[in-house]
């Protein structure tokens, strides 16, 4: 099959996604993380935890998925301390 869907993020994406429960979630080093919709790659879901800038990054670790909750690390925005972030319910 072909390319099913594709979504342009702000900043850099290098890192893995994780899929869960038809979400894939994402970092990016504009200090976001994201909720895709699986099926049509819609926007479910964001969060910012780092340095909104253009010109500065806020590098974060590929998600990890468990009991609904997101995890990653990644630099938190003003004093740039690296800590471990937790979303969800």
């Amino acid at each position: 099959g072909g390319l099913k869907w594709s979504y342009q993020a702000s900043g850099d994406t290098g890192t893995s996604p994780a899929v869960s429960n038809g979400t894939v979630y994402m970092t990016s080093s504009f200090g976001e993380i994201l909720g895709l919709d699986t099926v049509t790659g819609s926007l479910k879901w964001r969060a910012t935890f780092g340095k909104q800038s253009t010109t500065e990054s806020s590098s974060a670790s590929s998600p990890a998925v468990f009991n609904g909750r997101i995890y990653f690390n990644g630099l938190r925005s003003g004093d740039f301390q690296s800590l471990v972030f937790c979303y969800g319910p």
